[in-house]
């Protein structure tokens, strides 16, 4: 699946038509993620799981290459954070890659980091209309419960909890999104 994506990702960039660079003064975004990221169960067996984002963004460019901003996400896997977005944006004569970096907090899940690397191609679509295509990496702090199993001499089984550790999930992030 992950070959798949990344050859639509590349074939769409091969027939792109050519961007314009930002202009200076306000720019928002509005993306959709799906973050994908997989762990071991118990059991040693792979449990993989695929998440939902909405997340908006807004802030000022400063010139055709640098954008600083601040957003928030909402998405399926008890993540909720705000973050600070700087971006910038390059044309490379037809070629128009952007790269990005959320880096916030996440107020679910007893709290944490959010950190969001990405890279991608910008598509023109209008006057002042973007199609942003990417992919990177994010990782989301979180509180996790430290349970300790107990055995009672008559033989009963149970958990008891001993506290919380911080602890990071990473996922694999394709973004597709819309600026102006």
């Amino acid at each position: 699946m992950k070959t798949k994506l990344l050859i639509l990702l590349f074939a769409l960039g091969a027939f792109a038509a050519e961007a314009r660079e930002p202009q200076q003064g306000y720019r928002g975004f509005f993306d959709f993620d799906f973050h994908y990221f997989s762990q071991k169960t118990p059991w040693n067996a792979n449990s993989d799981y695929l998440y939902l984002s909405l997340s908006t963004s807004h802030g000022y460019q400063f010139n055709p290459h640098l954008y600083i901003g601040a957003g928030l996400t909402f998405a399926g896997d008890n993540m909720l954070p705000l973050y600070l977005n700087a971006r910038t944006d390059w044309k490379f004569g037809k070629f128009t890659p952007f790269g990005d970096i959320k880096l916030g907090y996440n107020f679910t899940d007893g709290g944490g980091i959010f950190f969001s690397p990405s890279v991608g191609y910008r598509f023109n679509w209008g006057r002042k209309v973007g199609i942003n295509l990417g992919v990177g990496l994010t990782v989301k702090g979180y509180n996790a419960t430290i349970l300790e199993v107990n055995t009672t001499p008559d033989g009963y089984v149970g958990f008891e909890e001993i506290g919380t550790k911080c602890k990071n999930r990473s996922y694999l992030t394709v973004r597709i999104g819309l600026d102006f």
